[in-house]
């Protein structure tokens, strides 16, 4: 999985990013494995009550002997998401290899060592403990680890967790807020015992897709190349769960695209500033490759052509 970062990440010296780091995540002891090499970034996002972190940093380990020692300390579960790089994690007497593209779900408060044995690129992220149930604490006795190419809740949730590192700086804190609880609820049904069902996690994040899906269409019509295939490489997600973030609904995804496009062609015959436009131009300045096929979808949608609903409207 490739992350681009919206924003720049502050360069730290070790000292200051070791600081950093145990006020983000508590009580951790680090040592730096390397010290050659790029300098170590750290850039930290409040998302509602949950906190997302990005981190860029030479080789080094992590020793968890227990995480919340005072009361000022963030009492949170942890979801690592390996963007590049290569991780060994221990707890409980289990171990597992973090790979790029791999999640790791683990509670902090237990014990653990993590060894990040190259130069890594990690988003971490942080659920308070009392958006979790009792019955999915239990559970994290023991890490789960999510390898990369896991279909269903695991894919969807590292999909919509890249997409907020990417786009979190244009988020307003309402929306950020937001996307925040709409994760939680995703990692908390990652080990079920919810109140709310896997279900209805999943439901919840093929929702966020589909309006992103929507955004990516109504910025790009005019683009005679968009398709199912351009959209899915655009949003790092598989043309399959493009498809399913429209189940439910009137419009399959291909549909939208040309919706998307009549209306703005609708718009456009409207728009005082564009009455001496010709029919093809408004055709192509909307995607439309063939003015043809534009006069016949208009008029399938809208019940008559292109030229007649302009002259009707300007009349």
């Amino acid at each position: 999985m490739t992350l681009v970062l919206a924003r720049p990440m502050t360069p730290e010296d070790e000292m200051s990013f070791k600081a950093t780091a145990q006020t983000l995540f508590g009580h951790i002891s680090q040592r730096f494995l390397d010290h050659r090499g790029p300098l170590c970034h750290l850039t930290a996002t409040t998302l509602g009550r949950c906190q997302m972190t990005e981190i860029k940093a030479r080789a080094h380990g992590v020793l968890g002997e227990r995480v919340v020692r005072t009361s000022y300390d963030i009492d949170a579960v942890k979801i690592i998401m390996q963007i590049a790089g290569l991780s060994t994690f221990k707890q409980n007497g289990d171990r597992a290899r973090l790979d790029a593209g791999a999640l790791l779900l683990y509670d902090p408060t237990r014990p653990y060592a993590l060894v990040n044995t190259t130069t890594v690129h990690q988003v971490v992220f942080q659920v308070p403990r009392d958006m979790f149930a009792g019955s999915s604490l239990a559970r994290l006795a023991h890490s789960h680890l999510f390898e990369q190419g896991v279909d269903g809740l695991p894919y969807i949730v590292s999909s919509v967790l890249a997409a907020t590192a990417r786009e979190v700086e244009a988020l307003a804190q309402s929306a950020r807020t937001r996307v925040g609880d709409t994760l939680a609820r995703l990692i908390a049904s990652l080990v079920g015992g919810e109140t709310e069902s896997p279900d209805s996690g999943e439901a919840a994040a093929l929702k966020m897709l589909r309006c992103r899906i929507i955004g990516f269409i109504d910025s790009h019509y005019d683009d005679p190349d968009l398709s199912i295939d351009t959209i899915a490489a655009a949003l790092k997600c598989s043309k399959r769960y493009i498809h399913r973030a429209f189940e439910g609904t009137a419009l399959k995804p291909e549909r939208y695209v040309w919706e998307a496009r009549l209306e703005r062609c609708r718009e456009s015959l409207l728009a005082g500033d564009k009455r001496r436009w010709s029919i093809s131009e408004v055709a192509f300045s909307c995607g439309f490759s063939s003015s043809a096929h534009f006069s016949r979808s208009f008029k399938a949608r809208y019940g008559m052509t292109p030229r007649d609903f302009r002259l009707l409207h300007t009349a």
